[in-house]
């Protein structure tokens, strides 16, 4: 869960520059010296030996049973497991490595009190300050990103997205479970409002919802009413079964005894609790078609989202009335765009239809939304100039990758292929995970992109 939905993360960067600043400052060479190594030269060693080390622990039967059996409930397990032997071997080496230069290199008491730096020293010691604070902040962002969302948009984090590098390999995990993803999905809305796909998914994940509806009265008549005491019993109109059980749950609660039973209802009422604001539309409308019940949500908006105090409800309710209200106003104009094609009026056909065009002449597409449409989508706008920008270099790409995973990867600051597999072991696993995990949000991004363009070069 994040705590914060949009950070600045260049104030932290800031802040740790400039508390390593200070103590640089304070500190002699000798112990920045020590410090900075200790907090450099593991990422050098892991980047070097980490591949044997993995290969090597992972042949020790009860270290890698414990491990599977910590990692094993996590989406991302093999991630996890890398994770773990990382941050392990790297605070081994990093308490080695500070030992080690005590050992070996060695200072007089008196010179350690009595001595005064040099200003050369000072600046060494400086400039070592600010190399830590810059791999400090790296480390940071990463192991920050599960609470907090940073914007990745603002100066200092885009250089630091930017230097991503497989020396220091959080970096480039966080550029591809975060950076791209956010752009694939930037990319998918553009494309989704210009094709309907968007309008056209809000529409069918209300209908999963109606078959929620469909499943739970089927549940109340077949399983719940019969077990339920005469009185309760009373309270039901099997006609009108949701409807009548959402108005009398509480008493029907209060009614009975057995606790089985009680959990049940309790279940019940809170999927309907959670879904609410579409059980009007499935009580009172015959017709459940695109037009009819987008219609119904547009004209009943203020009615319906005063059904429940839940601002998360009304929030992602408001997101998608707003879709439809969208795709109502532009569909006809983003459909002309589209030479001589008959919209036949079933959403459906229209989506398919334009998005098989998108891929063969999105050319085409491009200059008559330049020349028809006067108020410019700047998502839609943004998506066609990375397009034109990059238009020789996408022809490298698999031709049925889709448009959006090609404009995300040619522009990613971590290129990912088979070298980088082999290279930097936290994106092996992270990409191993998402590919076959459909639940994964990487999944769409990386699937296509690993079976069509990795696995066939």
């Amino acid at each position: 869960m994040r705590f914060f939905e949009s950070f600045n993360y260049d104030v932290i960067i800031i802040l740790i520059l400039i508390a390593n600043i200070l103590v640089a400052i304070f500190n002699t060479l000798y112990r920045q010296g020590r410090r900075t190594l200790s907090l450099i030269l593991p990422f050098g060693i892991l980047y070097f030996l980490f591949e044997n080390i993995f290969s090597f622990l992972n042949k020790i039967s009860f270290i890698n049973n414990f491990l599977n059996k910590i990692t094993n409930n996590f989406p991302e397990s093999k991630k996890i497991k890398v994770l773990i032997i990382y941050f392990a071997c790297y605070l081994i080496f990093f308490f080695l490595i500070s030992l080690l230069y005590n050992i070996i290199i060695r200072i007089s008491v008196e010179k350690k009190i009595l001595g005064k730096p040099s200003k050369l020293a000072k600046l060494i010691s400086i400039l070592l300050g600010v190399f830590c604070g810059y791999v400090m902040g790296m480390v940071l962002m990463f192991l920050l990103n599960p609470i907090i969302k940073i914007n990745n948009n603002t100066p200092i984090t885009k250089f630091y997205l930017k230097t991503a590098n497989e020396f220091i390999p959080f970096s480039e995990l966080y550029v591809l479970e975060n950076v791209n993803v956010e752009k694939y999905f930037a990319y998918e809305e553009s494309i989704g409002k210009l094709t309907g796909r968007t309008a056209l998914k809000n529409y069918n994940e209300i209908l999963e919802t109606f078959a929620i509806f469909k499943d739970l009265e089927n549940k109340i008549i077949n399983e719940i009413y019969f077990s339920l005491s005469l009185e309760s019993q009373s309270l039901l109109d099997l006609n009108s079964v949701l409807d009548s059980f959402k108005k009398n749950s509480k008493q029907i609660l209060k009614n009975e005894k057995n606790i089985e039973l009680k959990t049940k209802i309790r279940n019940i009422n809170s999927l309907i609790e959670k879904n609410i604001i579409y059980l009007d539309a499935y009580l009172n409308l015959e017709n459940y078609d695109y037009t009819t019940l987008t219609n119904y949500f547009i004209d009943n908006f203020a009615l319906l989202i005063s059904k429940t105090n839940s601002p998360l409800i009304i929030d992602e309710f408001t997101k998608r009335v707003q879709v439809f209200k969208e795709y109502q106003e532009n569909k006809d104009l983003y459909l002309s765009l589209i030479p001589d094609y008959n919209s036949k009026g079933i959403i459906e056909a229209d989506v398919i239809y334009y998005e098989t065009f998108l891929k063969t002449n999105l050319d085409t597409l491009i200059n008559n939304y330049e020349n028809k449409v006067i108020e410019k989508d700047l998502g839609i706008l943004s998506l066609f100039t990375k397009y034109i920008n990059n238009k020789d270099k996408l022809n490298t790409f698999a031709f049925n990758l889709p448009l959006s995973v090609k404009l995300v990867m040619v522009e990613s600051d971590c290129q990912l292929d088979a070298r980088k597999l082999e290279k930097n072991y936290l994106v092996k696993a992270y990409i191993e995970d998402v590919v076959y995990n459909k639940n994964s949000i990487g999944y769409s991004l990386y699937s296509d992109y690993y079976k069509l363009q990795l696995k066939t070069n």
